[in-house]
């Protein structure tokens, strides 16, 4: 099986065997440079080159590999953190059906700000999961505020839109 990786932007940036590695052959006639946290992409048919909010890890033999996207970042007094990756930790404590943790501020996605988050709980008490979540997760990413709630909306893909988040945590409501 073969596995394709694109943006509208470009179209095809790369393909792999799934089955076979990890690792993706960069296609056509692209080449791809990594800034900081940055791949860029350029080729003869593109006006200017074409950043993408993947992040990427190249292998000595040109081949790529995803890490991450920019927006699942979140950087704290030096410190950086996949929201994704803290939402699974979350998700997996004793006593949580589900949660989310996001930014609470725009900033925060891909740059410095807040966590804020929503748990739904099962059968134990908000600050025994909080509790747990703390010793898990350094200092700078406690999510503040983390509000119990009786339901996470989310659509038909399974995603939680912004605004709704925000309206669970009461966004205007004091720091915690």
């Amino acid at each position: 099986m073969v596995e394709v990786y694109g943006c509208t932007e470009l179209g095809l940036i790369g393909t792999r065997e799934t089955l076979v590695s990890p690792d993706w052959a960069l296609g056509g006639s692209l080449s791809l440079t990594l800034h900081e946290d940055r791949a860029e992409v350029s080729a003869a048919h593109l006006a200017k080159p074409v950043l993408l909010d993947d992040m990427l890890a190249m292998s000595p033999d040109g081949r790529f590999r995803l890490t991450g996207r920019r927006r699942d970042i979140v950087k704290v007094g030096g410190n950086r953190v996949s929201l994704e990756g803290m939402n699974s930790l979350l998700r997996r404590i004793d006593g949580v059906a589900d949660g989310m943790l996001f930014p609470l501020d725009e900033a925060a996605a891909g740059g410095v700000g807040r966590v804020a988050g929503v748990v739904v709980l099962r059968g134990r008490p908000l600050d025994d999961v909080r509790r747990d979540l703390r010793a898990a997760l350094p200092a700078a990413f406690w999510p503040r505020p983390f509000r119990a709630v009786a339901e996470i909306p989310r659509g038909p893909t399974g995603k939680a839109r912004r605004a709704d988040l925000l309206a669970l945590i009461g966004r205007t409501g004091p720091e915690e």
